[in-house]
């Protein structure tokens, strides 16, 4: 069954409240959550204006936030409270001079941060990384990096642990993409002026993700290409003591790997990734020394699925699973799929 690329946010609460965030067919934010019995309860909308990229998150009081970027140019930022969504510009950019791609918002220890690359139309191959944080009602404004590209502008990855933000980035190095990394100190709000290159292999790289397993443990992915096919591969990195902790990895063996995704469940690293339609993973007990053999997950080839970015506030819920992304069946029966063996998590509700 068909891989939906377009991908949704499920939002889980602490009180419980599941929220599933999308698109609508008039390129409007649109949302249903579930009551107190874990139904779905009627569809609503955040602000009628065409909208190409939008972002969730939630803060630790259950307040939901969302950066979007219209078809005019415009950033808003929008918050609910008290059943109503307040609207705010942050930024116009005009349309055919500048564009946006792949807008953040992070809620990290309370503070609100937005990114998003920003291209100037007559800079064609350069692009610039942007953060906003909000200082009571002010935004504070830091251009973090530039980065270079060919044909495809790779999406970049925002993590933290307690003390740091880290960016991870690909750009340009000889004409082929290298994976970096520069960290902000949120005690200081600076960001370091220099990256640390990461990779150093001569080949192109797609779809990097990586995650933190703890505050010094980086796991990179990525899909290689090297003219004949789309290979899955997954790097260790200690930030403390700036090094690999093992030599990079091919997880994936088919041709055409795509969307590898990192996640932690059970007390396992797991990878997933989208092999022509069906859904693959591996996992690793050894926090990625070794990997187990790619299997193709079944339910992958019967129903339709897309994934999902992921944002709860649940303290035992980030027990259980630690991830930005999963993939995922459709509405109304959402069902995590391809991890954790022959039970899949479920945020399954009637309407």
């Amino acid at each position: 069954m068909p891989f939906l690329r377009e991908y949704e946010f499920i939002v889980k609460n602490k009180s419980g409240t599941v929220y599933n965030f999308y698109l609508n067919e008039n390129h409007h934010i649109e949302y249903i959550y579930t009551d107190a019995n874990g139904k779905w309860l009627q569809k609503n909308q955040v602000f009628q204006k065409k909208t190409l990229q939008f972002s969730v998150t939630l803060d630790s009081s259950n307040q939901i936030h969302i950066i979007s970027y219209t078809s005019t140019g415009d950033l808003y930022y929008h918050t609910l409270k008290g059943g109503r969504w307040n609207h705010r510009l942050l930024m116009n950019y005009p349309k055919g001079t500048y564009q946006i791609f792949y807008p953040v918002i992070k809620s990290i220890n309370d503070a609100i941060h937005i990114f998003y690359y920003l291209v100037h139309g007559k800079n064609k191959g350069n692009v610039f990384l942007l953060h906003l944080v909000n200082n009571q009602d002010e935004w504070n404004r830091n251009e973090v990096l530039h980065c270079t590209y060919n044909q495809v502008i790779n999406p970049y990855k925002i993590l933290n642990n307690q003390s740091k933000i880290y960016a991870l980035t690909t750009s340009l190095q000889n004409n082929y993409e290298e994976v970096s990394l520069t960290s902000y100190d949120l005690a200081d709000k600076t960001w370091d002026k220099d990256s640390i290159q990461l990779t150093s292999d001569p080949i192109q790289k797609l779809y990097t993700d990586g995650i933190l397993t703890s505050p010094d443990h980086l796991h990179i992915t990525w899909s290689q290409y090297d003219q004949e096919r789309l290979t899955v591969h997954h790097l260790n990195y200690h930030l403390t003591e700036d090094r690999p902790l093992s030599s990079t990895k091919q997880i994936s063996t088919g041709l055409n790997a795509s969307y590898p995704t990192l996640m932690g469940y059970d007390g396992k690293l797991w990878c997933l990734w989208v092999e022509i339609n069906q859904l693959f993973s591996s996992h690793s007990s050894t926090d990625g020394l070794e990997w187990s053999s790619p299997i193709g997950i079944d339910e992958s080839r019967h129903l339709d699925f897309r994934r999902y970015r992921f944002i709860t506030n649940d303290i035992e819920e980030t027990k259980k699973v630690m991830c930005d992304f999963l993939f995922g069946t459709l509405y109304p029966k959402i069902q995590f799929i391809g991890f954790g063996g022959e039970v899949n998590d479920e945020v399954q509700r009637d309407q």
